[in-house]
């Protein structure tokens, strides 16, 4: 396989031997690939080519399995600046990309709303909003959407695997059960799609409603970038999260 010249941005970096990386990227036509990229590590010529996090790229990429090999890069376009909290949360969305994605499975639209959410975090739109945005619309994109249309809202729901949202009998307990009032709210906000921040009570229940809908795509694994936000620890500089 030999892709060139692909719109991509960079996910997840990691050593490889001397001066290369493994390199986790989103493309706009195929989805997650990942990458050896050669000589771009240590004191080689090539280093000075970096493999930075929010930074558009053409990338051209060939490999007979999922490990491809980076041929050429080159920058297509400002990269995105981020600092404090919107760089944490940019590291959230990359690795909930990289946990979430299958390789070599095109989502044209994950892209579009990936570089859509970057913007949103340099601009300084509200942080909850912009992330509870993202996570919908890639549930949506993933098979794992939530529809709201025939839903009581007198009524509280949770999830079952096969079935989606069911009607549960318990009062509603965060976290274990959603009132269908506050799930067609978020589902109204989500496609206003304008710059309006979730309210308070709305930003609560969103933030526990995504946690649950994604555990199950995610698993077990604790999220680095969450770890690294409770700790505020600075990430090294032009990766988002290293492992």
């Amino acid at each position: 396989m030999r892709i060139d010249m692909q719109p991509a941005f960079v996910l997840h970096t990691r050593p490889y031997r001397d001066t290369s990386l493994l390199v986790d990227f989103l493309t706009r036509d195929h989805g997650l690939l990942r990458a050896v990229a050669r000589g771009v590590a240590g004191s080689s010529k090539r280093s000075k080519t970096r493999m930075m996090s929010f930074q558009p790229y053409l990338v051209t990429l060939s490999g007979k399995t999922e490990l491809l090999s980076l041929y050429q890069s080159e920058y297509a376009g400002n990269a995105i600046t981020l600092k404090s909290d919107p760089l944490f949360s940019a590291m959230y969305l990359n690795e909930l990309l990289v946990r979430t994605l299958q390789v070599n499975e095109g989502h044209a639209h994950v892209f579009i709303r990936y570089g859509q959410a970057l913007s949103g975090l340099q601009s300084g739109h509200a942080i909850e909003s912009v992330l509870r945005r993202f996570e919908w619309r890639l549930l949506e994109e993933l098979g794992y959407g939530i529809d709201t249309d025939d839903l009581d809202p007198a009524l509280s729901y949770d999830f079952e695997d096969a079935a989606g949202l069911v009607i549960v009998d318990h009062e509603t307990v965060p976290g274990l059960s959603f009132p269908g009032h506050l799930l067609q709210r978020f589902a109204c906000w989500v496609e206003e799609e304008g710059d309006r921040p979730l309210e308070d009570e709305l930003a609560s229940f969103a933030k526990v409603l995504m946690r649950r809908r994604l555990a199950p795509l995610l698993g077990d694994k604790p999220l680095l970038s969450r770890k690294l936000f409770l700790a505020k620890k600075p990430p090294a500089p032009g990766a988002s999260y290293q492992g």
